[in-house]
């Protein structure tokens, strides 16, 4: 990682711009490329393939009533079915990977795509997702209701 740094500061000391001192630039650039390569190593060996839409959906606040449990669950029942209905191949490949924590260059990079390709699918997956709930009477109060301790 020591050596890709300091490959990308020589790379890019023209565009130093000296707004800062260069030390602190090529200490965050450094670290951007640290983080970066750990990100990878972490999901370089997942595919995209295992990030399933019939996985179990399992509620992460245990204080839940019934009826929370119930609604929490309804909605997670409808989002997966627009998930799997309303969208695209490429838009649920990448709303699901980018659902389950994987980084948008690894699914870039796994998809064959640019990261700004990839940025905008899962922005269109993201509108369109948002349609379909608003089009079922699903808002984003509603689901702040149904979240609220």
């Amino acid at each position: 990682m020591a050596q890709e740094s300091l490959l990308k500061i020589l790379n890019k000391k023209s565009t130093f711009n000296g707004r800062s001192r260069f030390t602190t630039w090529a200490y965050t650039l450094a670290t951007r490329t640290a983080f970066s390569e750990l990100r990878r190593r972490d999901w370089g060996h997942i595919s995209l393939e295992t990030l399933q839409l019939d996985h179990e959906i399992h509620s992460e606040v245990s204080s839940d009533t019934g009826a929370q449990f119930a609604q929490r669950d309804e909605l997670h029942q409808q989002m997966l079915g627009l998930i799997q209905n309303r969208l695209t191949s490429a838009q649920r490949t990448v709303l699901l990977a980018e659902l389950n924590g994987m980084p948008q260059d690894e699914i870039a990079r796994q998809t064959g795509r640019t990261r700004n390709a990839t940025y905008k699918i899962f922005h269109d997956a993201r509108r369109a997702l948002k349609k379909a709930l608003e089009e079922k009477g699903v808002t984003a109060c509603t689901v702040t209701e149904i979240y609220k301790d």
